[in-house]
């Protein structure tokens, strides 16, 4: 957002805008409004977690463009309580995305997980999950990345953590991901 001082309550008005636009048959005024949403998110989720129900329809769009941007939002805004939910449809999706989509996704999840320590371990299912699935190699160094940085900075992770990116490493075509796992 381009407004670094602004507050919260002065904004209200364009996000009521911004809402009314995700329900527009218009996918160029649909993903205006949930990009303009994800960027504000980042200083004022809570302002953004109103338009959260519209934004949930988003994640079914044709655009994937569009949803991948809902699905984001979604996670820098969300609550504890939907985190299991938002893991169930973003499980679903995810395999439709482009590389460079599921990054995004990957980072969002990951400052999610961060941010509620208690849904770690669902997390980090969701993340082996994807890991099995086909990607380049910067998208699996994201989410080998992603887990030895929750290794790190949330230890109870750790021994679920390992087991995954053990699993990871029997069939890894990456020779420099599973050395960076090893050391």
């Amino acid at each position: 957002c381009r407004l670094p001082e602004v507050a919260a309550r002065d904004i209200l008005p364009s996000i009521t805008v911004l809402q009314l636009f995700l329900s527009s048959p218009k996918p160029t005024l649909r993903f205006a409004a949930v990009r303009t949403l994800n960027e504000v998110a980042i200083k004022h989720p809570g302002v953004v977690a109103k338009c959260n129900e519209d934004m949930e329809g988003l994640i079914g769009d044709s655009n994937r463009s569009i949803a991948t941007l809902a699905i984001t939002t979604l996670l820098k805004t969300g609550s504890e309580s939907s985190v299991d939910r938002l893991m169930k449809q973003i499980q679903g999706f995810i395999s439709d995305i482009a590389d460079e989509f599921k990054i995004v996704v990957v980072q969002a999840v990951r400052a999610l997980c961060l941010k509620f320590n208690s849904k770690a371990r669902v997390l980090l299912n969701f993340l082996s999950n994807i890991l099995r699935e086909e990607g380049g190699f910067e998208f699996k160094k994201v989410i080998v990345d992603t887990m030895l940085e929750l290794i790190e900075r949330i230890p109870e992770t750790k021994r679920a953590a390992l087991f995954h990116l053990c699993e990871f490493i029997e069939d890894c075509e990456f020779t420099q991901l599973s050395a960076r796992i090893l050391h």
